[in-house]
């Protein structure tokens, strides 16, 4: 059973000047049904739909309503993918994120693609907003961009992208960015093709969280309207680059070129949202263009907030026209009933009880104050039945033993503290050691790998020079080897002329013979000599070359193993950081442990220093008992005595009465006075003694 509270005609599509005046936001339904002791009941809200004319004239004259922009910068040189997401201080990937020093981020795995100069898949980024959307956990709005290289984004790519939230009073807002990147699917290595595997998902780099406050504390920015009248609009910015916290397979999911930085920059901004969009409402009136942008966000605000505004308007409905169906009214409604009465399956009217519904439909129904008790969220459980029980006698315990229990509980005390603190000493010492041995271990890593380092960067520095000689070597021998072509062509010119000579051989007689070729044979083996020579020196040169080459590929692989060990080192000085507090408040614990040790000692000594006035104090009191059956004895003798004597042992008597009731005032503001740790005063227990000879002189006497 369910009843339309609200009765109102649908205004006309179209109402307004703004090309989309006709959107519609949608319906919202909230229903409740409670079950009790008096059976099912059923609550129902159904709210119109409204147009956007409608919600644009309630988003202006909204002052609380804000939009706030998140821009980032390119600053790595590879294409990202960045999921921005706006939550409460409450929520709790905030708790986590407080709690714990990393953050997981997780995101469904989808075929996805971006190139190095801005171009994104749109289809692959449709799908994963689309995913992401379902993902969505409760009151976390988020949004999905990619994001182009810092290289590209410096040469021609087209501006960084951005995204924004609408809400109100989103000053308590906090904002969390988080860094993925395209899983890259494993290729042949022979062949170079990719794979068969799953569907490559989203790689979690790193993440970082900033808290709207701060933006709302920064200076505000006014820009002024180009035509008279119009009204200026104000934003708040902030530009701070946030340390982020890496993931540690960050490294392995990018290429070792590609470094991640500590900070990310941000440009955020707070915009006020009812003059952003009164501005927009006369830039598309004016143009007369649909696609100004306009349509885009107020689409937005579809999405984000229309829902708290219907909500809100829901709630308020539901507050001053709700009525509840009583019992016998859910068998039988008919479709014409009035909404301040219904008619039950008898024909009679019966008014219903206003109430009111809940804020959503799985939170508990709110009672209006008035009606509700005061007493409705106090526990309560049924009364005993009164059962007749036997006199109990009470039982007495005399001074000693309510000493002895005092002596008994406070020895207990002490041993149960002293238990307790020596399983806290116990458990900070073992903490301390588990500290220390950390600290040390990674103090020795930390030297080992300084060592290491020590090594490596000695072995970079003796292979640049053995680079730098190896070149020099190379410039030698190219040297060499111009000379020995120029030598060559020599040689070339010179027997090209002696070939040319062999023609006039026929004029020169056998001597002329013989001795030119003496000459030829003596040139010959010299210049074999000499190509023997240059033969094993280009040999030589070959070999220096190729060590050559062997050092520089060793020269990279040092390189990058420098890098690697220098991001290790920079992880163990935090890490190394981090332990300095926990050892600063490891000290402070033990300070108070030290101090509450002292009080504790301080309690016991002050119990011990007040036992001897106790025992003063019960030997008085004895005496004082003593004295007083002695002198109701000697009052029974000196009551057979003559009347004088009678009236004389009657004042004495009356005056010993007052001497013991001084006497036991004295005692009673004795026993009143708070103790000191050093004892009773000397003075008091003197004037006691006193009092107490005298009452003894005087009883003697009579």
């Amino acid at each position: 059973a369910c009843v339309m509270l609200e009765h109102a005609e649908r205004r006309k599509l179209g109402e307004g000047r703004m090309p989309i005046g006709g959107l519609k936001v949608g319906t919202s339904y909230l229903t409740d049904l409670v079950v009790d002791e008096s059976g099912q009941r059923v609550l129902a809200c159904v709210m119109l739909e409204h147009t956007g004319s409608e919600m644009v004239e309630k988003f202006s004259n909204d002052e609380s309503l804000q939009l706030l922009q998140v821009d980032i910068t390119p600053f790595m040189d590879y294409p990202l993918v960045f999921r921005v997401r706006l939550c409460d201080k409450g929520d709790d990937i905030i708790q986590d994120w407080t709690e714990s020093d990393e953050h997981d981020g997780e995101m469904e795995a989808v075929s996805l693609k971006l190139t190095p100069n801005g171009e994104e898949d749109e289809e692959g980024m449709t799908t994963l907003r689309e995913n992401d959307e379902e993902l969505e956990s409760d009151g976390v709005v988020q949004q999905v961009v990619a994001q182009t290289s810092a290289g590209a984004a410096q040469r021609d790519a087209p501006p960084p992208r951005g995204c924004s939230f609408s809400g109100w009073k989103m000053g308590g807002k906090m904002v969390l960015v988080e860094m993925y990147t395209p899983e890259v699917p494993e290729r042949d290595e022979d062949t170079g093709v990719e794979g068969e595997s799953d569907t490559p998902g989203l790689t979690y780099l790193a993440a970082c969280l900033v808290e709207v406050s701060e933006v709302v504390a920064c200076k505000e920015t006014v820009v002024k309207g180009k035509a008279k009248g119009e009204q200026p609009m104000k934003y708040r910015e902030l530009k701070k680059a946030v340390e982020m916290r890496v993931s540690e397979d960050a490294s392995e999911a990018l290429p070792s070129n590609v470094v991640i930085p500590r900070d990310m920059p941000l440009v955020i901004k707070l915009w006020e949202g009812p003059a952003l969009l009164q501005t927009m409402q006369s830039e598309v009136h004016v143009e007369g263009l649909k696609a100004s942008g306009f349509e885009s966000w107020l689409s937005q605000l579809k999405v984000i907030t229309v829902d708290e505004v219907t909500q809100r308007n829901a709630i308020d409905a539901i507050k001053s026209l709700a009525y509840e169906l009583m019992p016998q009214q859910t068998d039988s409604l008919y479709p014409d009933a009035d909404p301040n009465t219904f008619v039950n399956v008898d024909g009679v009217e019966v008014l219903a009880a206003a109430r009111t519904a809940p804020s959503t439909p799985v939170l508990p129904r709110i009672r209006d104050p008035v009606i509700r008790p005061k007493t409705s969220a106090v526990a309560r459980r049924l009364a005993r039945p009164v059962v007749p029980t036997r006199p109990v006698t009470p039982q007495i315990y005399t001074q000693e033993e309510v000493d002895r229990m005092i002596e008994r509980k406070v020895f207990e005390t002490k041993e149960r503290m002293q238990h307790r603190m020596d399983i806290d000493r116990t458990k900070m010492l073992d903490r301390v050691d588990v500290v220390g041995s950390t600290l040390q271990s990674l103090t020795d890593e930390k030297k080992r790998f300084q060592i290491e380092l020590d090594e490596r960067s000695e072995a970079l520095r003796k292979c640049g020079v053995e680079i730098m000689e190896l070149r020099k070597q190379v410039k030698q021998a190219q040297s060499d080897k111009g000379a020995l072509q120029r030598a060559l062509a020599e040689r070339e010119v010179q027997h090209e002329s002696m070939t040319k000579a062999d023609g006039d051989l026929e004029l020169l007689d056998r001597g002329d013979l013989e001795q030119r070729l003496k000459l030829l044979a003596a040139s010959y083996k010299d210049e074999r000599a000499r190509g023997a020579e240059l033969m094993g020196r280009m040999q030589q040169m070959h070999i220096e070359v190729s060590r050559m080459e062997e050092l520089n590929r060793a020269h990279k692989t040092l390189q990058e193993a420098h890098r690697a060990q220098a991001s290790k080192i920079h992880e163990l000085q935090d890490k190394v950081k981090k332990l300095a507090k926990y050892v600063s408040t490891v000290s402070q614990q033990e300070k108070v442990i030290e101090q509450l040790e002292a009080m504790m000692e301080k309690a016991l000594q002050d119990a011990r220093e007040a036992k001897p006035l106790r025992e003063e104090k019960e030997r008085l009191k004895r005496e004082l008992r003593g004295a007083s059956t002695e002198l109701s004895a000697l009052r029974a003798q000196v009551g057979g005595a003559g009347a004088d004597e009678a009236k004389r042992a009657a004042a004495e008597a009356e005056g010993m009465k007052a001497k013991i009731a001084s006497l036991e005032e004295e005692l009673k503001k004795q026993k009143d006075k708070p103790k000191t740790p050093g004892g009773a005063d000397p003075a008091e227990l003197k004037k006691l003694k006193e009092e107490k000879d005298k009452l003894q002189q005087e009883k003697e006497e009579l």
